[in-house]
């Protein structure tokens, strides 16, 4: 049995990170360079009301270098000191800003607090003016729109994160894909037992490739998109709890792969069964 607490979202502050060299983008480069490389800005607040962000950030971190993924093209913030409002939104108006262009996909995760087309940074802990902590979809669009990317992934596993997949949010746009933990009134929970954001346990399960008999490649490509993933994960949550259903907002055209199995796998058929049997009942 499960045992479910709310789980919420937060960010911090950071303007570059120590000893890195701040950049300008040089406007005249053409906007793609014909290779398609991944970048992945990951945040989990790490704080104490939201006690699984931080395990939840770094499953996703290590599903996504497991598959693939360059570690020099991740970066993961967590804690009071790198989950603020001005490190988060100073990361993708930076780093992801100067290295990514048009040939690329982008993956943005946040796990923590959020509220209706909120999120908010991990310096809530220090209260005051909620404008120091909070982040508005305006924010985030302002921030995503200076992206030349068109295969952009959006994941919140955050409460009221349903909000962000409303065609009317600005958020929503061509060359997005939304993917979050429940609907726009309701609360993304976290198990104890799991140590995870119950969303962010299954999506991390499909990515992985660790669902039991391989259902989260539906087409047997031996990839999974963000779209398998989500569908995957989107069912399973709602079964563990009952009260909360995953939404997407999918505003690009075809599949976006995010990660590819590294070998060879076995299908656990004991598992399969009990499942089939599951959903019989």
């Amino acid at each position: 049995m499960l045992i479910l607490v709310s789980s919420t979202t937060s960010a911090s502050i950071i303007t570059k990170d120590k000893n890195e060299k701040i950049k300008t983008k040089d406007e005249s480069k053409p906007k793609g360079d014909g290779i398609s490389n991944k970048w992945a800005l990951i945040v989990g607040v790490g704080i104490a009301s939201c006690p699984y962000t931080t395990y939840d950030a770094l499953d996703m971190k290590n599903a996504l270098i497991k598959h693939g993924w360059n570690t020099a093209q991740i970066k993961c913030l967590t804690g009071l000191l790198e989950a603020s409002k001005t490190n988060i939104l100073n990361k993708i108006e930076g780093w992801l800003d100067l290295n990514e262009d048009a040939d690329d996909t982008v993956l943005f995760y946040f796990s923590g607090h959020g509220y209706y087309g909120h999120i908010c940074a991990a310096n809530i802990i220090e209260g005051g003016d909620p404008s120091n902590y909070e982040i508005s979809s305006k924010e985030l669009d302002d921030a995503f729109s200076k992206l030349e990317s068109e295969k952009v992934v959006i994941i919140f596993d955050s409460c009221m994160s349903g909000s962000f997949t409303d065609l009317i949010n600005p958020l929503s746009k061509s060359g997005r894909m939304i993917l979050s933990a429940c609907g726009s009134l309701e609360t993304s929970v976290g198990s104890e037992e799991l140590k995870n954001g119950l969303f962010t346990y299954y999506l991390s399960k499909a990515l992985n490739f660790d669902d039991e008999f391989g259902e989260a490649d539906t087409n047997n490509d031996k990839c999974v998109s963000a779209e398998e993933a989500f569908y995957y994960a989107k069912i399973r949550t709602t079964i563990s709890y009952p009260l909360q259903h995953p939404k997407i907002y999918d505003g690009i055209s075809g599949d976006i792969t995010i990660t590819k199995q590294s070998r060879s796998r076995n299908i656990n058929l004991h598992n399969l069964f009990f499942f089939i049997k599951h959903f019989k009942n």
